[in-house]
């Protein structure tokens, strides 16, 4: 179960959101580089603060809430995101549809940072059992196969 959590945490679409970030961002500004660039800052920036501030919502709200929540905000702005790209010269000007796509991709890294990011780690510490002691390698070992599940699909 702890390597389903993981799973889904890769499967949100952040990484591709960072991987693709530098040559979206130089596509939707036009081959602006200097643009591009200081998206990219502002992703960094987003990720960073987002990240500071989401551990105090874990206890707060709960960690299956946010896990559950988490997973269909994310779906919802990542349809969005497919849906303003696909239609965006049917329904929008090119500059609104461009902004649209940049803010929608801001918030799902701040989604995915209140959400998914931290919570699935703590998850799958948590489902792994602890039963005694003695046993403290099993858990050790069923936890790293549940992290290990992060860099493959990675």
């Amino acid at each position: 179960m702890a390597m389903v959590v993981i799973a889904s945490c890769q499967l949100a679409g952040i990484n591709g959101i960072f991987y693709y970030a530098k040559q979206l961002f130089l596509d939707i500004t036009g081959g602006d580089k200097l643009l591009s660039q200081k998206l990219m800052l502002g992703l960094a920036f987003c990720q960073l603060v987002s990240a500071t501030i989401s551990g105090r919502f874990i206890d707060l709200f709960g960690r299956k809430y946010l896990l559950v929540r988490g997973q269909r905000i994310l779906i919802v702005l990542l349809m969005l995101i497919f849906v303003v790209d696909n239609l965006e010269g049917y329904l929008y000007s090119m500059g609104s549809a461009h902004l649209l796509i940049i803010v929608l991709l801001y918030l799902h890294i701040i989604a995915f940072n209140f959400s998914l990011g931290p919570v699935c780690i703590i998850y799958a510490a948590e489902l792994v059992p602890n039963f005694t002691p003695i046993i403290i390698t099993l858990r050790s070992f069923t936890f790293l196969v549940a992290l290990s599940t992060n860099y493959l699909i990675h």
